[in-house]
């Protein structure tokens, strides 16, 4: 079975933002042409195409008024009649040839007379007006026709045709075959080819905007200019933007992918829904009790008004999936409980199975741990730590050197075993109360070993490098001795050292 690989990219564009200084000429013409066929792409990819949905869909809704700037690209880039303002320019260029002088003077004549009635042109005076999305720039006449020609000779161009570099040339891709006479580029043509080439890459995908807004001319921080903010936020049609996303639904999906998503919400969709898709969406959306306000059914897809009622959708979702994790996690642990008890029991079997006599019932118990109620006694607790996990509490007889016995607290922990006794208080408020202390502790990786007998008894001797033994009579050894071996071996990757004597 083959899988088709397919390529997810993102791409970053950043271009130059909108200019508007105090004289302007054929550079900042090209640089607001091409704002104005992105800003173009913005209405068809958002504006436009949004309310366009409803319309096709069925879907009620208000509509919300923008400007739509495709007049002003059409004035610039037109090629049918009325001829927009690049192909004037570059045909003055063709007649004039490479006569600079008066050759302004010309086009300023022609674009009065070509698009003189225009709504968003304006003559003035030694050049022209015209009315941008962003706003009426006036440009000066003066050196189009030259920087519009952008003379480079053929065998230059040849030359860096010829390189190896393919990035070189790519930057030089006019066709200058002796074969083939045809007009000479210029850069009004060049722009937009490549701005067209642009959009046609960008209306293949997805795009998402970041909107810069400059808040003042002096690059400073803290420098506020309060006109210049709003009439930005104007001209970027941000108010539009959001009045129609305020009108309109913040969420829509075609039916099949949200019953898809949500299905799980109720038992007759899940695992699955048989009948129609829009009915499943419906019945999904009246078990979760959502108004009736807040969605709209389409022709195919589910529209959604507030964002909050698909936060509730998605809250339910979560809280569905996080019950069923916790069942499987509930028959993991079981399951891996059961497994680690049954790997403990034949741990303790291997422990004394030929080495010493046991007790009948001792050979099938259950292992419990805690034989001492330790959340009864949260003084014991205290003594060892709240951080510090017990494995083995038990209450055992210790004997002396005279034998003398006494009642001690077993404590097993991962890192140290503990010996609790309990002593008469002398002094303060607690005079003559009793209180736990630490009569002993052990560290693991201090015991030398063990000494059992093999005999049915309850004995056992820990023995401690460079001091004294232990000897305790431990009601439950086998477990004691099973655990005991456990956290020896993680603490010193070695097992304990268990011996056997009469």
């Amino acid at each position: 079975m083959k899988t088709e690989l397919t390529d997810l990219t993102i791409g970053i564009l950043d271009i130059y933002g909108f200019e508007i200084f105090q004289k302007n000429g054929f550079e900042q013409f090209c640089i607001n042409y091409v704002n104005e066929k992105l800003q173009q792409i913005f209405i068809e990819l958002t504006l436009k195409a949004e309310q366009e949905e409803y319309v096709q869909e069925g879907i009620k809704w208000n509509s919300i008024e923008y400007f739509n700037n495709k007049i002003v690209c059409d004035l610039i880039e037109s090629k049918s009649s009325p001829s927009g303002i690049m192909c004037i320019v570059d045909d003055v260029c063709a007649t004039m040839h490479a006569v600079n002088e008066g050759s302004d003077n010309q086009l300023l004549g022609k674009l009065s007379k070509a698009v003189g009635s225009h709504a968003h042109f304006q003559s003035a005076g030694a050049g022209f007006i015209i009315h941008h999305y962003a706003g009426k720039v006036t440009y000066d006449i003066e050196g189009f026709c030259e920087k519009n020609r952008d003379v480079l000779f053929t065998d230059i161009i040849q030359v860096m045709q010829s390189s190896e570099n393919p990035f070189i040339r790519n930057l030089f891709p006019e066709n200058v075959s002796g074969t083939i006479r045809s007009r000479p580029t210029t850069a009004g043509s060049k722009i937009k080819t490549q701005a067209n080439q642009l959009v046609d890459a960008l209306m293949k995908c997805t795009p998402h905007y970041i909107r810069c807004i400059k808040p003042n001319e002096t690059k400073k921080p803290h420098d506020w200019e309060e006109d210049r903010v709003k009439h930005q936020v104007e001209y970027l049609g941000l108010k539009e933007n959001i009045r129609v996303r305020r009108a309109g639904y913040a969420y829509r999906r075609p039916f099949k992918k949200f019953l898809h998503r949500y299905a799980i919400l109720t038992k007759e969709t899940w695992p699955s829904w048989t009948g129609d898709p829009k009915q499943g969406v419906i019945h999904v959306l009246k078990s979760v009790n959502m108004d009736d306000d807040n969605y709209q059914m389409g022709k195919t897809k589910i529209f959604i008004k507030a964002p909050e009622s698909l936060f509730l959708l998605e809250e339910m979702r979560e809280r569905k999936y996080d019950g069923y994790a916790r069942v499987i996690q509930k028959a993991f642990r079981q399951y891996f409980a059961r497994k680690q008890y049954q790997k403990l029991k034949e741990q303790a079997s291997d422990l004394l199975v030929g080495k010493k006599e046991r007790r009948r019932y001792s050979l099938n118990r259950n292992f419990i741990g805690d034989y001492i109620g330790l959340e009864d006694n949260p003084a014991i607790r205290a003594l060892i730590g709240k951080r510090e996990r017990i494995e083995f509490a038990e209450t055992v007889n210790k004997y002396d050197r005279r034998f003398k016995v006494t009642k001690r607290d077993l404590i097993l922990t991962p890192k140290c075993v503990y010996l609790i006794g309990r002593e008469k208080v002398k002094k303060g408020p607690e005079k003559g109360c009793y209180r736990e202390i630490i009569k002993r502790k052990i560290e693991i990786e201090n015991i030398s070993h063990v000494s059992l007998s093999t005999h049915q008894d309850d004995f056992i001797v820990i023995h401690v490098k460079n001091d004294y033994g232990s000897l305790l009579e431990i009601t439950f050894k086998t477990e004691f001795l099973t655990l005991l071996n456990k956290k020896f071996q993680e603490r010193t990757n070695k097992p304990l050292n268990i011996q056997f004597s009469d």
